[in-house]
């Protein structure tokens, strides 16, 4: 089973796992992460793709291998898939809602 997942600093409120169990058949997890633990949480990549909230819509740039043009303008990522080839690419979906 794929898993997906909300990354941020305190995800305690987040109704995020609830919403997305309605959807299909796939795991949608909290990952709620200190500043220190960015770099392990991506070396590991256990995820086929996270959602991104505060603070980390500007720390998960370099990781991206592929920005969207409106992720580059307004220099945040909310959203991060995992391509077949495993390159991630970053998205910014808050700006056209």
């Amino acid at each position: 089973m794929k898993v997906y997942g909300l990354l941020g600093g305190r995800l305690g409120h987040s109704f995020s796992p609830q919403i997305h169990s309605v959807f299909g058949d796939y795991e949608y997890r909290l990952f709620p992460r200190a500043k220190h633990e960015i770099d392990e949480f991506f070396s590991k990549r256990e995820f086929a793709g996270i959602n991104v909230t505060i603070p980390y819509k500007q720390t998960v740039i370099p990781y991206c291998d592929v920005i969207s043009p409106i992720a580059q303008r307004l220099h945040s990522i909310n959203t991060i898939t995992v391509q077949p080839d495993g390159t991630l690419h970053g998205y910014n979906t808050d700006y056209r809602g």
